[in-house]
């Protein structure tokens, strides 16, 4: 904290247009009086914003989503610009749960919530396990209807 308040000040008189504060910067510049770095406030942000995502990507669960777009080469950042609109939160809350494969699937409930006495096949064609997925689009009962409307 203190290391990020003395680059602060040096921000500041460095780039203070005030002559006085100006003449002060250069006699401590000068007497070499002046501790810290010129802050970059975009580059830390970006750094701050690069270890957040970092974060996400490392989380078992709730990083698939983003480690499956980067997996398969998709555009990240397009990827996100839908969720930029004025979603209710119930809504909203839906669909990150459904991208981080943690909606209450029959293969979630048997694989995750260890529920015995269920299968993790999927309800409709008890074919393949019961993912996000499969049932939004790999689900073969479910394409010879729904998905064509």
């Amino acid at each position: 904290v203190v290391e990020r308040e003395m680059d602060s000040m040096k921000t500041f008189f460095t780039t203070s247009v005030d002559p006085k504060l100006a003449e002060l910067h250069n006699l401590m510049a000068v007497e070499g009086t002046l501790p810290g770095k010129v802050a970059c406030p975009e580059a830390e942000k970006a750094a701050a914003e690069e270890k957040h995502v970092e974060k996400w990507r490392n989380k078992p669960l709730h990083g698939q989503y983003l480690r499956r777009l980067e997996e398969h080469g998709c555009d990240v950042e397009a990827s996100w610009k839908w969720t930029r609109r004025d979603f209710r939160k119930g809504t909203e809350s839906l669909i990150f749960a459904a991208q981080d494969q943690s909606l209450r699937t029959n293969y979630t409930r048997v694989t995750i919530d260890k529920v015995s006495g269920i299968s993790p096949l999927c309800r409709i064609c008890n074919q393949f396990n019961e993912t996000v997925d499969h049932v939004l689009s790999g689900c073969p009962k479910l394409s010879q209807a729904f998905y064509k409307q």
